[in-house]
């Protein structure tokens, strides 16, 4: 190549070699990161799922004070991918005869927060002062709606199970 034609030459442009190298890089890249996503996949995907729950046993339906709402508290151990913890939870359960019974979550609506029962009758959420009747109805305070209702079964040992949450 003579010294006029370098002159003439655009270094911007690419040689048929630098073009050939430079794409061949590419696809195998490109190639590379296809393959490799589903190993990374398939390593993240534990922490992704949550394991399913089993039933969790509150209580005998003998425990149950007829008319006032009962408190049971379970610990569970939760999986969720490689972490086990152990978690506190608390349930109030109510029956008024004894046969048919209300399990009911004793977190409270507005923000969470833990509720007990009052001996004035009610169950008190003492953060914002809410209030919720028997059956876990709002009757006074921030909640917007009533306690959390909750799936649960009475075996033949009359034991109250819930499902794991």
């Amino acid at each position: 190549m003579t010294d006029a034609q370098m002159e003439n030459e655009d270094p911007r442009e690419l040689s048929r070699r630098e073009f050939m190298d430079r794409s061949i890089k590419a696809i195998g890249a490109f190639i590379g990161l296809t393959m490799g996503i589903p190993a990374v996949g398939y390593l993240i995907s534990p922490a992704l799922q949550q394991q399913p729950g089993g039933r969790v046993r509150l209580g005998r339906t003998s425990e149950v004070e007829i008319g006032v709402p009962t408190l049971f508290t379970v610990t569970i151990d939760k999986t969720t991918g490689w972490v086990k913890s152990e978690i506190d939870l608390a349930y109030f359960v109510y029956t008024e005869d004894g046969i048919n019974f209300t399990v009911m979550s004793n977190i409270c609506t507005h923000l969470g927060c833990r509720t007990h029962w009052n001996e004035a009758g009610y169950i008190y959420c003492p953060c914002h002062d809410g209030r919720f009747d028997v059956q876990g109805n709002v009757i006074a305070g921030p909640p917007p709606r009533p306690l959390k209702r909750v799936e649960f079964q009475v075996d033949a040992n009359n034991t109250i199970l819930i499902r794991e949450a």
